[in-house]
Protein backbone atom coordinates (compact mmCIF):
# COMPACT_ATOMS: atom_id res chain seq x y z
CA UNK A 1 0.00 0.00 0.00
CA UNK A 2 2.82 2.28 0.98
CA UNK A 3 4.60 1.55 -2.24
CA UNK A 4 1.72 2.13 -4.31
CA UNK A 5 1.38 5.64 -2.55
CA UNK A 6 4.83 6.49 -3.22
CA UNK A 7 4.78 5.35 -7.02
CA UNK A 8 1.58 7.53 -7.47
CA UNK A 9 3.41 10.42 -5.94
CA UNK A 10 6.10 10.28 -8.35
CA UNK A 11 4.07 10.18 -10.67
CA UNK A 12 2.51 12.78 -9.81
CA UNK A 13 5.76 14.28 -9.44
CA UNK A 14 7.06 13.38 -12.94
CA UNK A 15 3.92 14.71 -14.58
CA UNK A 16 3.70 18.08 -12.99
CA UNK A 17 7.81 18.65 -13.64
CA UNK A 18 6.73 17.48 -17.41
CA UNK A 19 3.97 19.49 -17.75
CA UNK A 20 6.00 22.39 -16.12
CA UNK A 21 8.66 21.38 -19.06
CA UNK A 22 6.26 21.42 -21.42
CA UNK A 23 4.98 25.34 -20.59
CA UNK A 24 8.32 26.45 -20.47
CA UNK A 25 8.87 25.20 -23.91
CA UNK A 26 5.11 26.52 -25.21
CA UNK A 27 6.29 30.18 -23.06
CA UNK A 28 9.57 29.78 -25.53
CA UNK A 29 8.09 29.30 -28.56
CA UNK A 30 5.96 31.87 -28.33
CA UNK A 31 8.89 34.55 -27.69
CA UNK A 32 10.38 33.14 -30.56
CA UNK A 33 7.20 33.91 -32.34
CA UNK A 34 7.31 37.47 -31.15
CA UNK A 35 10.95 38.42 -31.11
CA UNK A 36 10.83 37.04 -34.78
CA UNK A 37 7.77 39.81 -35.58
CA UNK A 38 9.05 42.27 -33.57
CA UNK A 39 12.97 42.24 -35.09
CA UNK A 40 11.63 43.07 -38.65
CA UNK A 41 9.26 46.06 -37.39
CA UNK A 42 11.78 47.30 -35.13
CA UNK A 43 14.36 47.86 -38.30
CA UNK A 44 11.43 49.08 -40.47
CA UNK A 45 10.79 51.54 -37.78
CA UNK A 46 14.64 52.31 -37.43
CA UNK A 47 15.21 52.53 -40.64
CA UNK A 48 12.28 55.11 -41.48
CA UNK A 49 13.29 57.25 -38.13
CA UNK A 50 17.08 57.09 -39.67
CA UNK A 51 15.99 58.35 -43.11
CA UNK A 52 13.58 61.35 -41.86
CA UNK A 53 16.16 61.94 -39.40
CA UNK A 54 18.61 62.06 -42.31
CA UNK A 55 16.15 64.52 -44.49
CA UNK A 56 15.73 67.06 -41.76
CA UNK A 57 19.48 67.58 -41.62
CA UNK A 58 19.79 67.73 -45.12
CA UNK A 59 16.29 70.32 -44.97
CA UNK A 60 18.16 72.96 -42.99
CA UNK A 61 20.56 73.85 -46.20
CA UNK A 62 24.07 73.61 -44.73
CA UNK A 63 26.43 70.53 -45.13
CA UNK A 64 26.85 68.63 -41.53
CA UNK A 65 30.30 69.71 -40.14
CA UNK A 66 30.50 66.32 -37.96
CA UNK A 67 30.14 64.61 -40.93
CA UNK A 68 33.53 61.94 -40.79
CA UNK A 69 35.57 61.65 -43.85
CA UNK A 70 34.33 58.71 -46.19
CA UNK A 71 34.03 58.30 -50.15
CA UNK A 72 30.43 58.07 -49.29
CA UNK A 73 30.31 61.67 -47.54
CA UNK A 74 32.75 62.83 -50.46
CA UNK A 75 30.52 61.74 -53.35
CA UNK A 76 27.90 63.57 -51.32
CA UNK A 77 29.60 66.79 -51.03
CA UNK A 78 30.22 66.52 -55.11
CA UNK A 79 26.65 65.58 -55.95
CA UNK A 80 25.65 69.22 -53.91
CA UNK A 81 28.41 71.19 -55.98
CA UNK A 82 27.07 69.49 -59.04
CA UNK A 83 23.54 70.55 -58.08
CA UNK A 84 24.58 73.95 -57.31
CA UNK A 85 26.49 74.27 -60.42
CA UNK A 86 22.99 73.27 -62.88
CA UNK A 87 20.88 75.70 -60.62
CA UNK A 88 23.39 78.01 -61.94
CA UNK A 89 22.57 76.66 -65.46
CA UNK A 90 19.60 74.47 -66.20
CA UNK A 91 20.65 73.39 -69.65
CA UNK A 92 22.29 70.21 -69.99
CA UNK A 93 21.06 68.88 -66.90
CA UNK A 94 20.54 65.39 -67.73
CA UNK A 95 24.20 65.28 -69.09
CA UNK A 96 25.44 67.27 -66.31
CA UNK A 97 23.92 64.35 -63.65
CA UNK A 98 25.28 61.85 -66.41
CA UNK A 99 28.63 63.47 -66.17
CA UNK A 100 28.72 63.02 -62.05
CA UNK A 101 27.41 59.68 -62.13
CA UNK A 102 30.43 58.60 -64.93
CA UNK A 103 33.07 60.13 -62.77
CA UNK A 104 31.64 58.34 -59.54
CA UNK A 105 31.89 54.70 -61.05
CA UNK A 106 35.35 55.63 -62.88
CA UNK A 107 36.84 57.58 -59.61
CA UNK A 108 34.75 55.72 -56.94
CA UNK A 109 34.40 51.97 -58.20
CA UNK A 110 30.57 52.79 -58.26
CA UNK A 111 27.78 55.52 -57.66
CA UNK A 112 26.38 55.63 -54.15
CA UNK A 113 23.13 53.98 -53.34
CA UNK A 114 19.99 55.84 -54.23
CA UNK A 115 21.71 58.10 -56.89
CA UNK A 116 18.81 59.79 -58.17
CA UNK A 117 17.14 60.03 -54.97
CA UNK A 118 20.44 62.12 -53.84
CA UNK A 119 20.26 64.14 -56.67
CA UNK A 120 16.44 64.75 -56.09
CA UNK A 121 16.98 65.60 -52.32
CA UNK A 122 19.52 68.29 -53.16
CA UNK A 123 17.41 70.07 -55.55
CA UNK A 124 14.69 69.96 -53.10
CA UNK A 125 16.81 70.86 -50.45
CA UNK A 126 19.61 73.17 -51.78
CA UNK A 127 22.89 72.98 -49.61
CA UNK A 128 24.64 75.95 -49.30
CA UNK A 129 28.13 75.30 -51.31
CA UNK A 130 30.58 77.73 -48.97
CA UNK A 131 29.44 74.87 -46.11
CA UNK A 132 30.43 71.94 -48.42
CA UNK A 133 33.55 73.33 -49.43
CA UNK A 134 34.38 74.28 -45.90
CA UNK A 135 33.76 70.34 -45.14
CA UNK A 136 36.14 69.74 -48.02
CA UNK A 137 38.85 71.96 -47.19
CA UNK A 138 38.69 70.74 -43.45
CA UNK A 139 39.32 67.37 -44.29
CA UNK A 140 40.75 66.67 -48.02
CA UNK A 141 44.20 66.66 -49.14
CA UNK A 142 45.56 69.08 -51.76
CA UNK A 143 44.73 66.34 -54.53
CA UNK A 144 41.30 66.11 -53.44
CA UNK A 145 41.07 69.44 -53.61
CA UNK A 146 42.36 69.89 -57.07
CA UNK A 147 40.96 66.89 -58.13
CA UNK A 148 36.84 68.38 -57.04
CA UNK A 149 38.00 71.48 -59.02
CA UNK A 150 39.08 69.56 -61.87
CA UNK A 151 35.65 67.48 -61.99
CA UNK A 152 33.53 70.71 -61.24
CA UNK A 153 35.14 72.88 -63.89
CA UNK A 154 34.48 69.49 -66.89
CA UNK A 155 30.93 69.56 -65.90
CA UNK A 156 30.68 73.01 -66.37
CA UNK A 157 32.66 72.74 -70.09
CA UNK A 158 29.63 69.82 -71.20
CA UNK A 159 27.73 72.55 -73.45
CA UNK A 160 31.75 73.94 -74.14
CA UNK A 161 30.73 77.37 -72.55
CA UNK A 162 32.16 78.68 -69.26
CA UNK A 163 29.19 81.02 -68.17
CA UNK A 164 30.18 83.86 -66.09
CA UNK A 165 28.51 82.80 -63.44
CA UNK A 166 29.64 79.72 -63.34
CA UNK A 167 33.21 81.13 -63.62
CA UNK A 168 32.41 83.21 -60.75
CA UNK A 169 31.64 80.15 -58.44
CA UNK A 170 34.50 78.02 -59.32
CA UNK A 171 36.63 81.56 -58.19
CA UNK A 172 35.23 81.46 -54.92
CA UNK A 173 35.74 77.75 -54.39
CA UNK A 174 39.24 77.88 -55.44
CA UNK A 175 39.76 80.31 -53.48
CA UNK A 176 38.22 78.54 -50.36
CA UNK A 177 40.38 75.90 -50.85
CA UNK A 178 43.40 77.72 -50.69
CA UNK A 179 44.22 76.74 -54.04
CA UNK A 180 45.96 78.75 -56.93
CA UNK A 181 44.40 81.13 -59.01
CA UNK A 182 46.54 79.79 -61.62
CA UNK A 183 45.95 75.96 -61.26
CA UNK A 184 41.85 77.01 -61.65
CA UNK A 185 42.80 78.58 -65.17
CA UNK A 186 45.33 76.15 -65.49
CA UNK A 187 41.73 73.31 -65.83
CA UNK A 188 39.79 75.97 -68.01
CA UNK A 189 42.62 75.97 -70.40
CA UNK A 190 42.81 72.20 -70.51
CA UNK A 191 39.13 71.92 -70.94
CA UNK A 192 38.85 74.39 -73.58
CA UNK A 193 41.53 72.44 -75.53
CA UNK A 194 39.92 68.87 -75.14
CA UNK A 195 36.65 70.67 -76.87
CA UNK A 196 38.27 72.11 -79.20
CA UNK A 197 40.38 69.11 -80.37
CA UNK A 198 36.98 66.79 -79.86
CA UNK A 199 35.45 68.85 -81.78
CA UNK A 200 37.92 68.87 -84.51
CA UNK A 201 38.18 65.07 -84.68
CA UNK A 202 34.14 64.85 -84.57
CA UNK A 203 34.00 67.27 -88.01
CA UNK A 204 36.66 64.84 -89.49
CA UNK A 205 35.15 61.98 -88.72
CA UNK A 206 31.87 63.07 -90.55
CA UNK A 207 33.49 64.46 -93.34
CA UNK A 208 35.59 61.20 -93.93
CA UNK A 209 32.75 58.42 -92.47
CA UNK A 210 29.77 60.90 -93.50
CA UNK A 211 27.20 61.66 -90.57
CA UNK A 212 26.94 58.45 -88.81
CA UNK A 213 25.29 59.70 -85.40
CA UNK A 214 27.18 57.67 -82.89
CA UNK A 215 28.31 60.66 -80.84
CA UNK A 216 24.27 61.41 -80.44
CA UNK A 217 23.34 57.92 -79.71
CA UNK A 218 26.33 58.18 -76.84
CA UNK A 219 24.73 61.76 -75.88
CA UNK A 220 21.44 60.66 -75.61
CA UNK A 221 22.26 57.38 -73.72
CA UNK A 222 24.78 59.45 -71.58
CA UNK A 223 21.53 61.23 -70.69
CA UNK A 224 19.05 58.33 -69.75
CA UNK A 225 22.59 56.70 -68.38
CA UNK A 226 22.76 53.57 -70.15
CA UNK A 227 24.38 52.06 -72.43
CA UNK A 228 25.39 52.67 -76.20
CA UNK A 229 23.96 49.23 -76.78
CA UNK A 230 20.93 49.17 -74.39
CA UNK A 231 17.92 47.05 -75.99
CA UNK A 232 14.68 48.78 -76.74
CA UNK A 233 13.20 47.57 -73.24
CA UNK A 234 16.29 48.82 -71.58
CA UNK A 235 15.67 51.84 -72.94
CA UNK A 236 11.73 52.35 -72.25
CA UNK A 237 12.57 50.64 -68.82
CA UNK A 238 14.83 53.70 -68.04
CA UNK A 239 13.00 56.27 -69.82
CA UNK A 240 9.53 55.26 -67.33
CA UNK A 241 12.21 55.70 -64.32
CA UNK A 242 13.15 59.05 -65.28
CA UNK A 243 9.95 60.55 -66.76
CA UNK A 244 8.67 59.29 -63.33
CA UNK A 245 10.75 61.03 -61.17
CA UNK A 246 11.21 64.19 -63.14
CA UNK A 247 7.46 64.62 -64.56
CA UNK A 248 6.82 68.32 -64.19
CA UNK A 249 3.40 67.50 -62.11
CA UNK A 250 5.53 66.24 -59.53
CA UNK A 251 6.97 69.94 -58.92
CA UNK A 252 3.49 71.98 -59.06
CA UNK A 253 3.84 72.59 -55.65
CA UNK A 254 7.63 73.91 -55.68
CA UNK A 255 9.55 77.08 -56.46
CA UNK A 256 9.17 78.30 -60.46
CA UNK A 257 13.40 77.71 -60.69
CA UNK A 258 12.56 73.77 -59.69
CA UNK A 259 9.82 73.68 -61.80
CA UNK A 260 11.86 74.93 -64.74
CA UNK A 261 14.59 72.88 -64.19
CA UNK A 262 11.90 69.95 -64.18
CA UNK A 263 10.87 70.58 -67.37
CA UNK A 264 14.28 70.91 -68.93
CA UNK A 265 15.14 67.57 -67.64
CA UNK A 266 11.70 65.90 -68.51
CA UNK A 267 12.53 67.79 -72.25
CA UNK A 268 16.06 66.30 -72.18
CA UNK A 269 14.69 62.75 -71.42
CA UNK A 270 12.43 62.83 -73.76
CA UNK A 271 14.22 63.33 -76.85
CA UNK A 272 16.77 61.00 -75.55
CA UNK A 273 13.79 58.62 -75.57
CA UNK A 274 12.93 59.26 -78.93
CA UNK A 275 16.02 59.02 -80.71
CA UNK A 276 17.47 56.14 -79.06
CA UNK A 277 14.35 54.47 -80.25
CA UNK A 278 14.25 55.26 -83.62
CA UNK A 279 17.05 53.33 -83.95
CA UNK A 280 19.64 56.02 -85.40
Amino acid sequence: MEDDTLIHLIDSIMSTHQYSRYEASKADKTWEIIIGFAIPIIAFVAYIWYKNWKIRIWRKGTFPADLTFTTGNLMEAYSCLTVYLITIDRYHQMQKIAYLRSFFIRQFKGSPDHFDDTIDRNFHYPIEPVSVITWVNKHAREQQKKQLIQFLVGLCHIDKLLKPKEYTALKVFTKQLELEASFLDECIRFYRQEKTTNTNNQERKHTVFGSTGISQRTKYATILGIGENASENEIKQRYRQLVKRYHPDRYVNESEEQQKQATQRFLEIQEAYEFLLSGK
